[in-house]
């Protein structure tokens, strides 16, 4: 056995001893790309990621296309940490899947971490039973950086497929302000239109960006439906926006 190959095998033991923790962002890395780098120093490709894009996080956040272009990758071992990262929100989110989501609290702790580090939009349907219980999921669009395409129609089947009674609207802002565009407001309404004549009601709508999120309700702890606080009023909070931690989080702060 190579001093190489020894090396390997302690961090692969280290890893299974304790995960992640106590591991640097680069050694993290190093870790993953062994399995795509059999006879390379990953070391030094761990080191560069870090350099272009900040953080452990920043790599898994990144567009696989811009992760290509660094010294030592190439695009199959860019989709396979573009894999990772995916893998990781899909299974955050379906470990949550069966639960009723009746506060706006409840709803950013399931929403946000499907949104946390996409480099261009998309805009999310949840549909919910009367007792407010997540009964489906869909993206319905994912656009670019600036813009995402929303069909109201395709929404509107939707939530009557799955025989909803609410639904809860969401999208992200990968440039960091998590307040609403005039065209994130418009299209709120013109959903709202749609879904009024059919029963659905629309508790809220959510806009996630970084480690913060826009509630258009964001009053009061229980969800209600939109048309109840008025989007006028929503349009004027640019500053209701909350991060994503509990009371007590913020206190120990």
């Amino acid at each position: 056995m190579s001093l190489h190959d020894g090396h390997r095998d302690r961090m692969r033991d280290r890893f299974l001893q304790t995960g992640f923790e106590g591991m640097e962002d680069h050694e993290a890395l190093e870790l993953i790309l062994y399995y795509f780098f059999p006879r390379i120093n990953t070391n030094t490709i761990a080191h560069r990621l870090i350099e272009t894009f900040g953080s452990f996080y920043g790599v898994l956040s990144a567009n696989p296309l811009d992760i290509e272009k660094v010294e030592g990758m190439g695009r199959k071992s860019a989709v396979l940490l573009g894999v990772i990262a995916e893998a990781g929100r899909k299974y955050f989110s379906e470990s949550k899947s069966a639960m009723r989501l009746p506060t706006l609290r409840a709803a950013a702790e399931y929403i946000c971490p499907l949104m946390y580090g996409l480099a261009n939009e998309r805009f999310y349907l949840f549909c919910l039973n009367s007792n407010f219980t997540l009964v489906h999921r869909e993206k319905v669009g994912e656009g670019s950086i600036d813009s995402v395409p929303v069909y109201t129609r395709r929404i509107a089947e939707i939530a009557l497929r799955h025989s909803a009674s609410y639904v809860i609207l969401s999208h992200n802002h990968p440039g960091g302000d998590p307040r609403p565009s005039k065209k994130d407001i418009s299209i709120t309404l013109e959903i709202i239109g749609a879904l009024r004549p059919l029963g659905i009601g629309i508790c809220d709508h959510i806009i996630v960006a970084d480690k913060a999120y826009y509630s258009f309700l964001d009053k009061g702890n229980h969800i209600h439906t939109l048309e109840s606080r008025g989007m006028a009023v929503a349009a004027e909070d640019s500053l209701s926006y909350l991060q994503l931690m509990s009371p007590e989080k913020q206190d120990e702060e």
